[in-house]
């Protein structure tokens, strides 16, 4: 049941939100989540199938785990999340389309042999400069483009086709990408003992769904089917928020409910459709305008196999997943995330994805569309040539934009919304949209920590001024 007021009230349940309310919650705040689907996840969301399959929203993973933002997140709540470990397999193909050298792991006789094949010596001094980078490095870079940056390194085809597949882990073209962000985000993960790592049970949601279990263990409460249209401000003070709140059957009840701190967690592109842009300066107004969804696109194929044909996989097919690598091609990216995770499929099947990243422009071209789509069939069956034999459903299709990525040139670093609003007292932003670094759930969850102890911080700041106000009336 909702209550009438709450110290923070969560906007959004995926990574980020479900993180800060497990940390606000365990810290003392009375906290309330609210979610618009009907699960909880958000992009790193896990679709249960009645046919026993269950499929991520994506190609997810949690990089340096080591040295990244989740562990710190479960030193605060004194858990243990059973991660497992994920090397993604480099595969190099020669002019001739037979597999020259695989590299299944981010040791230096992988990496080595990766730039003795394509790199030409220069890929090996990337890993340095990265292994070597300080903060103070990053920070230059955030208004130079990936491609810029690291051309100077190198101006042939293949090393250049190496650091675009690299930097599609953090969802943009290298143009348009910021070398800072590069920069933070892989100078962590070739110095990591767990370049990444992935839930042992249940998908990428599972974690979402501990850290609400987690809130609500805490006293906090957590609602799906719950759709925020306003936040409420009053004299440039967050008062609470208006809720669209939908039952099982679908029927609608609206309420306010008050809150002393609002936490916005959802793209910020979609800001100012439950809050006024009249309470921001221009400046952020600007930067939210700014984000624009011009990054890298997953266009593929789907689906279902039986167990036999991972004995014709070409490599090991529980690497989990492989980017493959062929001259003069884009990467393809393969994923069979079933092969090393138990669970995810029925017994004796595996769910397999290949494609290749596309441009928002590119997928819009319907005719290029069909005509990539049918290459990757080929391809497949090429490599494959007893797919037909095994494979069950499938299906093709495109992600047309990703959402709530922020890593273009300009928009990465300190040109990042902060966590904490300066123009709307107890208004707050996690996600990787807001301040925060890393690739992929790595700046989520770097986000909603950051976020959180701003968040609490403020609130023992009121706490403390309300409490200096009482003495001195007493």
């Amino acid at each position: 049941m909702v209550e009438e007021s709450y110290h923070v009230i969560i906007v959004g349940g995926g990574a980020a939100g479900t993180a800060c309310a497990a940390l606000l919650s365990t810290w003392g705040l009375k906290v309330l989540l609210l979610e618009k689907n009907r699960h909880l996840g958000g992009r790193a969301s896990t679709l249960q199938l009645g046919s026993g399959f269950n499929i991520d929203s994506g190609v997810h993973g949690i990089p340096y785990y080591d040295l990244g933002s989740l562990k710190l997140i479960e030193k605060e709540l004194k858990i243990h999340i059973d991660l497992i470990d994920y090397d993604p397999l480099l595969a190099f193909y020669d002019a001739d389309e037979e597999i020259c050298v695989e590299v299944s792991n981010f040791s230096n006789e992988g990496l080595k042999e990766v730039d003795r094949i394509w790199g030409k010596g220069r890929f090996i001094k990337v890993l340095d400069y990265l292994r070597k980078a300080t903060k103070e490095d990053a920070n230059k870079l955030d208004s130079t483009s990936v491609q810029d940056f690291f051309g100077q390194f190198s101006g042939y085809m293949q090393f250049q086709q190496l650091i675009t597949a690299i930097n599609g882990m953090i969802t943009i073209r290298p143009e348009l990408g910021s070398a800072g962000e590069f920069v933070r985000s892989f100078s962590k993960l070739f110095s990591s003992k767990r370049p990444i790592t992935y839930p042992r049970l249940n998908g990428i949601q599972s974690i979402s769904e501990l850290m609400a279990d987690i809130c609500k263990e805490n006293g906090g409460e957590v609602f799906t089917s719950a759709k925020v249209t306003e936040i409420l401000v009053a004299h440039g003070k967050v008062k609470g928020i208006q809720v669209d709140l939908f039952d099982a059957e679908g029927n609608k009840k609206t309420s306010e409910i008050k809150a002393e701190s609002v936490i916005v967690t959802i793209p910020l592109q979609f800001l100012f459709e439950i809050i006024s842009s009249e309470f921001f300066q221009e400046s952020l107004i600007n930067k939210i305008k700014s984000l624009k969804d011009k990054q890298s696109c997953a266009q593929g194929i789907g689906l279902a196999f039986k167990e036999q044909l991972l004995d014709d996989f070409p490599w090991n097919p529980k690497c989990w997943g492989a980017i493959v690598f062929q001259p003069g091609k884009r990467p393809r990216y393969l994923s069979v995330p079933s092969a090393l995770v138990e669970g995810l499929a029925p017994p004796g099947e595996h769910y397999m994805f290949y494609g290749v990243v596309a441009t928002p422009d590119e997928i819009q071209d319907k005719k290029g569309t069909k005509a990539r789509l049918k290459t990757l069939i080929t391809e497949l069956n090429a490599l494959f040539p007893r797919l037909k034999e095994f494979k069950g459903w499938h299906f093709s299709g495109s992600s047309e934009m990703v959402l709530g990525t922020a890593k273009r040139v300009g928009m990465t670093g300190e040109f990042k919304p902060a966590n904490m609003s300066q123009d709307v007292e107890g208004l707050f932003f996690a996600g990787d949209t807001a301040e925060g670094n890393g690739p992929g759930l790595e700046c989520t969850y770097d986000s909603a920590l950051k976020c959180a102890k701003k968040v609490l911080e403020w609130h023992e700041q009121i706490r403390k001024e309300k409490e200096k106000k009482r003495k001195n009336r007493d």
